[in-house]
């Protein structure tokens, strides 16, 4: 999908909105507090800040979702206002068995005829200029499943200036690429910079520093609902960056991995299923094996079929013991556990605390006679948001309140409360912040250690080499090669 770039427009440099003294409470807890900041057009400002600082309030803030306390003022520039912003998630809300024109459409309607009819030859024509004039040489009726998902993403960003009708002024990217592999996250910056040099102002979300440092113009750096740092980039390292979102001092040395046991504890033979073509592969007791791939290469298939949530051909034995194909009740049997890589929609309760959260396996250990010592329940919770800093430190917090990072921990949390024997982690560092990250691969490390074989996923092979003992490279279903 070959780029061409936007006109440039003249307005650059001036302010579309201003923050001062942005505040934002819920309960006695502030998540904003006293925010001063100011996003120009022409202008890249990277936010960042580690799970829980407040960068998902300051967007909400800013889109109009929340009204923020009292004595805050969004000074907006003349003629913007909050329906002048567009936010790109990382759930890109595409529908893949969509074209590109109808994913345009779904939400904001299509031309129609005095009948009802949708006028498609106009829509799609409608929309394939507003590609080209966007600098974007893809066909408007291709299928959202056929791009690739950087291509997907950059789709994602133009609908919402689409769906405006060009009256836009800020974009808001929270971590646009945070799905992406290295070789796919280029397009999108490149993507970002058109957007820039076409006047309009950028607030860039990520947890990749490297991209901060490479399309930032100025970063801002959130802790504890204060901006604690607002400058430009300039010759700021990743090192620099995460030394400021943390407070402490950080080295990104290459970090030990944990040695194996000799034995084998999990083995997969002749593994098929819709996207998975017959693989073989192996784990040992304690060792920690990645998988990397691309989101359709099969490792999410790979993830369901160990852990049950998936009917398969094949064998899966563990400790020489074969597993039944897609019951989760024998998994459970055998003390296989899954960490999702959709952790709002399968992995928490968001409706439940965080004690509920990590405790609920503790209570269906106990049921139906509910003995559980609360003592003991306080103690193993206070103990697993000591070693995963799970923010606020308020253990009856609704999980669904929480960041998305504070939210995997507390999931990777509940997972080790159950003592398992194999644990299965689907992309276990997506869209989490550095410190957490590093905080998750020391837990993961620690289990090992103890005994417990992993197997994880991820898109990025530099996630996988940071903590695996061995690495499997899976594409199309089929592994391609073994790293280890």
């Amino acid at each position: 999908m070959a780029m061409s770039g936007r006109p440039q427009d003249a307005s650059q440099e001036s302010a579309v909105v201003e923050l001062r003294g942005l505040t934002k409470s819920f309960g006695d807890q502030r998540a904003l507090d006293e925010v001063e900041l100011t996003l120009r057009h022409g202008q890249v400002t990277a936010l960042i800040g580690e799970n829980g600082s407040g960068k998902s309030t300051l967007i909400k803030c800013l889109t109009g979702v929340y009204q923020p306390d009292g004595g805050s003022q969004l000074q907006w520039g003349e003629g913007i206002g909050p329906e002048n912003v567009v936010v790109v998630h990382q759930d890109l809300g595409m529908i893949p068995g969509l074209t590109i024109a109808e994913n345009f459409g779904v939400g904001v309607g299509f031309l129609r005829t005095a009948l009802g009819r949708v006028k498609w030859r106009k829509h799609n024509a409608r929309v394939q200029d507003f590609l080209y004039n966007a600098g974007l040489d893809v066909d408007a009726r291709t299928l959202i499943e056929d791009l690739t998902l950087a291509e997907q993403t950059i789709i994602a960003i133009e609908r919402a200036l689409f769906r405006a009708k060009g009256e836009v002024s800020l974009v808001i990217l929270d971590e646009p690429t945070a799905a992406l592999p290295i070789n796919e996250r280029t397009q999108v910056l490149e993507t970002v910079r058109g957007l820039r040099k076409s006047g309009l102002a950028i607030l860039y979300v990520s947890h990749h520093l490297d991209e901060i440092v490479d399309i930032g113009d100025r970063v801002v750096v959130l802790r504890a609902g204060q901006v604690i740092h607002d400058e430009p980039v300039a010759d700021k390292s990743a090192i620099d960056l995460l030394t400021l979102m943390s407070g402490e001092q950080h080295a990104m040395s290459p970090e030990s991995t944990t040695a194996a046991g000799t034995e084998d504890f999990l083995s997969v033979r002749g593994l098929r299923t819709a996207q998975l073509g017959g693989i073989d592969f192996d784990a040992r007791k304690g060792e920690i094996l990645g998988i990397v791939g691309a989101l359709d290469s099969g490792t999410g298939d790979v993830c369901q079929a160990i852990a049950g949530g998936l009917r398969y051909r094949g064998e899966v034995r563990l400790a020489e013991k074969r597993l039944v194909p897609g019951s989760i009740r024998d998994r459970l049997r055998n003390k296989i556990f899954l960490v999702p890589s959709d952790r709002r929609g399968k992995g928490i309760i968001g409706d439940l605390d965080i004690v509920e959260n990590i405790e609920i396996a503790e209570q269906r250990r106990h049921f139906p006679l509910a003995l559980i010592s609360r003592r003991g329940e306080r103690d193993r919770v206070a103990d697993a948001m000591e070693i995963f800093d799970i923010r606020p430190r308020d253990p009856r917090r609704k999980v669904g309140m929480l960041s998305g990072g504070n939210q995997q921990k507390v999931v990777l949390a509940r997972c080790l409360a159950q003592r398992p024997s194999l644990m299965v982690l689907e992309n276990p560092t997506q869209g989490v912040d550095p410190a957490a990250r590093m905080q998750i691969r020391a837990a993961i490390r620690d289990a090992a250690s103890n005994g417990v074989t992993v197997v994880l996923t991820d898109v990025d092979e530099s996630e996988i080499a940071a903590v695996a003992t061995r690495m499997l490279r899976l594409d199309s279903g089929v592994i391609i090669d073994a790293v280890g």
